[in-house]
């Protein structure tokens, strides 16, 4: 569904673009404004960039390692060893729905990996085979700047 959503929302973008830059009219309100394009450009990256590589990953747990597929599982393979990561933060993210439990799985200051039981219908197995492999580095309050930022790094 997400897929589906981000094409669409792709097709639109360049609708209105290609559908404002032949636009010969000379009554303004017939133009789309450029901050409804700039505010879908953003959209589309940030689903794309967030939300598809960094959230909507598929994991695979082996003994020694974990294999990580991101793009929703249409991007190659991953592994990464438990012996290169320094352990996992959780977080807490409080919607309206309620809360979503994150877990991310660090490798020095950065996050290789984000599990969240919003994504991922078995959280509660990938986090319990998770648990004792890796160091428990505490808990990290969500912050919505941190995950903008980590979107286009």
């Amino acid at each position: 569904m997400p897929l589906i959503c981000f094409l669409g929302l792709v097709s639109l973008l360049i609708f209105y673009i290609t559908n404002t830059a032949s636009n010969k009219s000379s009554i303004p309100s017939e133009r789309i404004p450029l901050p409804i394009i700039l505010l879908l450009t953003f959209t589309v990256a940030w689903l794309f960039f967030g939300e598809l590589r960094t959230k909507m990953i598929i994991v695979k747990l082996e003994n020694d390692h974990l294999t990580i597929r991101k793009f929703g599982g249409i991007a190659p393979n991953k592994k990464i060893f438990y012996s290169e990561l320094d352990g996992f933060k959780t977080s807490i993210l409080k919607s309206r729905g309620g809360e979503n439990e994150y877990l991310y799985l660090m490798q020095g200051d950065k996050k290789v990996a984000k599990l969240s039981d919003f994504y991922h219908k078995n959280y509660s197995t990938l986090k319990n085979e998770i648990q004792p492999k890796l160091k428990d580095l505490g808990f990290e309050k969500f912050s919505y700047w941190d995950e903008l930022k980590e979107t286009f790094t």
